[in-house]
């Protein structure tokens, strides 16, 4: 991953010009539990992401119930009741759009997010979990836990247009930055299955920790990262050797995972919106794992909670903006501040 160097930096007029000053004693960049936040939402949170206009959407499996949050307010503005033990929630391009997975009744929704209304409902696999959508918004995939299998979703017909095998207990889902590839987490065989969106077929299986769990890709399209429930680690995926370059030692249980970057990566030419750092709640271990992505060390381990076990940056994908954390006994979510190196 290419780092920019944060020492100098010179912007056009008006912006900022940072200059390292000898001499000067230099503050690690930090994030930090809010004590002053903690919004309690359904039962069971177990998916939560960012979601359109700022928005912070939390599926409640227990009480088959989504909180949508206003993040300024840190109050939930909205409980949608139409869903059935949602377990995996992603938004379309425009953001009017929102699927939503419904494990028990192995479906998925489509919901109006101006409206907040039910516009439709596809069967899917047993026992379905992760979600992820194209960059182009015009297909879903979806893991399908009790069926060792990927559904393949056409958003335009909103039909499953092709279902593929992968291995045992598939658990999570996420598509390249490119939209030509989709990794899948075999939770009971220690692999990711890879499959080609333009075959719709698995073109390599990639050997991982135990009980790989949740995947995320870096908008940078360099690596992809898998949690490992039973090995209490992240396994770090190169997308352009696909092999495991890195192991990183996390809590017990490590479940969902988050990336975010810092202001100053965003207003840097070139800087796309590559992770500075990977955030991963470990639900035994009642805390969150901070990685620095350019050392691949955990830099922090912040306590908090009964059982963390999702975690999200707004869509802005900003450290600034906040991390968000869903404890799943406690039935809230808490957020952590970023406060950049000095």
């Amino acid at each position: 991953m290419s780092r920019r160097s944060k020492v100098l930096s010179v912007f056009g007029a008006g912006a900022a010009l940072l200059i390292a000053v000898p001499g000067a004693s230099a503050l690690a960049p930090s994030f930090s539990l809010d004590s002053g936040v903690s919004i309690t939402v359904g039962v069971g949170p177990d998916v939560l992401t960012g979601g359109p206009g700022g928005s912070l959407w939390v599926g409640n499996d227990g009480a088959s119930t989504i909180s949508i949050i206003n993040p300024l307010t840190k109050a939930v503005t909205r409980t949608i009741g139409s869903n059935s033990h949602p377990d995996g929630i992603v938004f379309s391009p425009l953001g009017d759009t929102a699927y939503v997975i419904n494990d028990n009744k192995a479906t998925v929704s489509r919901i109006n997010t101006t409206t907040f209304a039910l516009t439709g409902t596809v069967k899917v696999g047993s026992t379905p979990y992760g979600l992820a959508i194209t960059p182009n918004g015009r297909y879903l995939y979806t893991a399908n836990s009790g069926s060792k299998s990927v559904s393949v979703i056409d958003t335009t017909t909103f039909r499953v247009t092709k279902t593929i095998a992968v291995g045992k207990s598939p658990y999570d889902t996420a598509v390249t930055p490119s939209g030509g590839y989709v990794l899948v987490t075999n939770y009971d065989s220690k692999t990711v299955s890879v499959i080609n969106t333009t075959s719709n077929t698995v073109s390599r299986t990639i050997t991982v920790g135990t009980n790989p769990y949740a995947v995320v890709i870096n908008p940078s399209g360099v690596a992809a990262y898998v949690s490992n429930d039973g090995a209490a680690s992240v396994s770090v995926i190169s997308l352009s050797t696909w092999r495991v370059t890195r192991t990183i030692a996390v809590g017990k249980h490590p479940w969902s995972l988050s990336g975010c970057h810092s202001a100053l990566g965003e207003l840097l030419p070139g800087a796309g919106t590559a992770w500075d750092y990977l955030l991963v709640p470990n639900n035994s271990g009642k805390s969150v794992s901070v990685i620095n992505l350019t050392t691949s060390a955990v830099t922090q381990t912040i306590g908090l909670g009964v059982a963390p076990n999702a975690v999200s940056a707004l869509q802005s994908g900003l450290c600034s903006d906040g991390i968000w954390v869903a404890d799943g006994v406690a039935k809230k979510v808490q957020k952590l501040n970023f406060t950049p190196g000095s």
